[in-house]
């Protein structure tokens, strides 16, 4: 039987957030930004998501993210 590999989490270091940043701004997409950082692409979408860059969110492999981001109101 194999073994299962372990999971192991990374930190993201400040040199990590600069990069993704830098890569947002550019307009890259999420794919190409999480290749570059070695990360998954869920990973660098939550980090993105995080730090309030959500233009980075639209690329054609990552479908969940192209929904648009609903505000309820509570109480009305």
């Amino acid at each position: 039987m194999a073994k299962k590999k372990k999971l192991v989490r990374r930190v993201w270091t400040s040199s990590d957030v600069r990069e993704l940043k830098s890569l947002a701004k550019k307009k890259t997409g999420v794919t190409k930004i999480s290749k570059a950082l070695k990360r998954t692409v869920a990973a660098t979408a939550v980090k993105a998501h995080q730090l309030a860059y959500r233009s980075i969110l639209v690329d054609d492999r990552v479908t969940a993210h192209k929904l648009p981001l609903l505000k309820f109101s509570i109480g009305n």
